[in-house]
């Protein structure tokens, strides 16, 4: 990859990538940094995966009591109650389909 840095008239220099750049692994030219909405959206559809499997404990007694558990998700929808991360529980429920 070719940044650019340096010193102009008007102070420092911004370097600009493309994110597929800079995302890319090492070995491919990147940087091999963590593309962050997809490592979101691999943690968002491991909770959907939780809620829907048999292994029980606190967190998810929690989460069905307040929210209703993985059956509330299918219900779509946006609860003007509902948290950002349950809303995007949701929006992940709706792109695994």
């Amino acid at each position: 990859m070719d940044f650019r840095w340096g010193w102009g008239s008007d102070g420092r220099k911004v370097a600009l990538a493309s994110c597929e750049k800079v995302c890319a692994a090492r070995e491919d030219g990147g940087l091999g940094i963590i593309d962050l909405r997809t490592f979101n959206l691999a943690l968002l559809g491991k909770w959907v995966w939780w809620l829907g499997s048999d292994m029980g404990g606190l967190w998810k007694e929690i989460i069905v009591s307040k929210y209703g558990g993985w059956r509330s998700l299918r219900e779509g929808g946006k609860d003007s109650k509902d948290s950002l991360w349950w809303k995007d529980l949701k929006e992940v429920w709706s792109l695994e389909g």
